[in-house]
């Protein structure tokens, strides 16, 4: 088969596109507008027809798969997902079982465990994506069907507000469709991801929001102080979120810069993770008293069991995010602090050996 060409729908509201899959008459108004914007005007867009996504791919782990593995084909869905996505392997195996294909996310060097299905969505898939989390230790999870039930769409959205803010769950509608004997056409769309980029895609779509527009400035500036500064920090690089990270240079572990408009606060954050995390946390939590001295005030100390990170978190409260006037403090509160965790922590993590390192009476346990 020659290869499958991709069109961009013109829906940018996620319950809008929800709606318009369920009516081809809506399809094709979609399409009709993506060709205007293009320039283009087809005559034949009256006879559109939708193709069976197992008329051009039959097999998922033999034909799908490899398929949305290459480059290009990998870049339309990051592009749907506002990511920057780089392959890392297909068929991974996980225990008796395969997770389809495992990226990593460039911006925060996170994993992303991406699971097709092409057909409407079950159970088996799900608890697939939920065996495959753990076993890859993926932070980014991307679900890809023909059609989602709307109890598997509630789990998703379940599953963004009730797991740790560093989990993200997806659930990405693929269709095809053909003009009389055209080649097939596919598009990616969005119906199920974290609150926060939802209202992102949206505006992307339709207009650029204040509070987007005031989060993309604000760690815009916030760059720009600490190089103004001479920082030894350096953020990732990343799309706009309410949080940016900076790496200790030490595996398992990393910073966060955080901002909450509707709590109201920005704050700092350690995130202990990896293989000895527990001992790790437990080590600095035998230092409490002398570790929070040394930064100058309490700390939050939350440990975690199992792929989730634990957390050291110092926050700053009755800030107002919406007033620019009051960014200058809050961006030299964030980059203090973040320098003084950085330096109180590094000095410990260096050369730390965590099994031989943790107090006896943690290692008995």
């Amino acid at each position: 088969m020659p290869p499958l060409k991709w069109g961009v729908l013109g829906c940018g509201d996620v319950a809008e596109y929800k709606r318009d899959l369920r009516s081809t008459q809506c399809y094709l108004g979609a399409l009709t507008k993506m060709r205007m914007l293009n320039g283009m005007r087809d005559p034949k867009l009256n006879h559109l027809q939708s193709v069976k996504l197992r008329d051009i791919w039959p097999d998922e782990a033999k034909d799908f798969t490899p398929w949305l593995s290459k480059p290009e084909n990998l870049a339309h869905l990051a592009e749907a997902l506002n990511m920057e996505l780089k392959f890392v392997a297909q068929e991974k195996d996980v225990g008796q079982f395969r997770a389809d294909v495992l990226c990593q996310n460039t911006a925060d060097s996170s994993r992303v465990l991406i699971e097709n299905q092409l057909e409407e969505t079950n159970h088996t898939h799900l608890g697939q994506i939920l065996t495959y989390t753990a076993g890859v230790d993926a932070a980014t999870i991307i679900w890809i069907s023909e059609r989602f039930t709307d109890e598997h769409q509630a789990a998703l959205n379940w599953l963004n507000k009730n797991t740790p803010e560093h989990f993200q769950f997806f659930g990405v509608v693929i269709r095809a469709w053909r003009a009389q004997n055209s080649q097939p056409r596919a598009s990616f769309a969005v119906v199920s991801a974290p609150d926060s980029w939802n209202g992102q895609v949206m505006q992307h779509a339709i207009e650029v929001s204040t509070p987007r527009e005031q989060q993309e400035r604000f760690w815009n500036e916030f760059r720009e102080y600490l190089s103004d500064r001479g920082s030894p920090l350096r953020p990732s690089k990343m799309a706009p979120r309410s949080y940016l990270t900076f790496s200790l240079g030490f595996s398992g572990f990393k910073l966060s810069a955080m901002r909450h408009v509707k709590n109201q606060h920005i704050g700092v954050r350690l995130y202990i993770s990896g293989q000895n995390a527990t001992a790790h946390y437990r080590l600095f939590a035998a230092q409490r008293e002398a570790i929070e001295s040394e930064i100058g005030e309490p700390l939050e100390w939350k440990e975690t069991f199992g792929r989730n990170p634990s957390q050291v978190t110092l926050r700053k409260g009755d800030t107002d995010l919406t007033n620019e006037a009051e960014w200058p403090h809050q961006h030299t509160w964030l980059a203090t602090t973040l320098e003084r965790f950085t330096a109180v922590f590094v000095p410990r993590l260096q050369g730390l050996n965590a099994p031989d390192k943790a107090p006896e009476e943690e290692e008995n346990n």
